[in-house]
This record gives C-alpha cells, structure tokens and sequence, in this order.
C-alpha cells in the first residue's frame, strides 16, 4: 500500500469511516488492493473482514509514519 498511496493521503481514510474520517472500503483502490491479494496463494480463501483487519492498523498509523519520517529529516 505505500507505493499506491502516500501518508498525507491514507490519514484521511479508515476502514470503514470511523472517527470522522473518510471510508477507505468504498474507494475502488479498496477493490484492487483485495483483488490483488485474492491473486496470492495465501490470501486466496482469507475472508474479506480479516484483510480488513490487516489494512486498518495501516491507514491508522499513517500518522505516525508522517512523523518519524519528518523527525528523520
């Protein structure tokens, strides 16, 4: 997700549109991202709630990615 999307970006956004951000399931991103997993051997059978489960503490750290990455600069 870090090569299609930039932080300044994905901190908007959470899973499903809580604490009044921006809904990352509703993107068509969102789509692509599940439909290429869907493509890996092991995500194949995973049901759609556990990636989700994988893609929220993501977009919920974009924050703090921003700033480490400052506090490097």
């Amino acid at each position: 997700m870090s090569r299609m999307f930039h932080d300044n970006i994905l901190q908007q956004y959470s899973t499903y549109g809580f604490k009044k951000k921006k809904r990352f399931a509703s993107l068509e991103s969102y789509r692509i991202v599940i439909d290429i997993l869907r493509t890996h051997v092991k995500y194949e059978m995973t049901p759609e709630k556990d990636i989700d489960h994988e893609i929220g503490p993501w977009l919920a750290n974009a924050h703090f990615r921003i700033k480490k990455k400052t506090m490097k600069d």
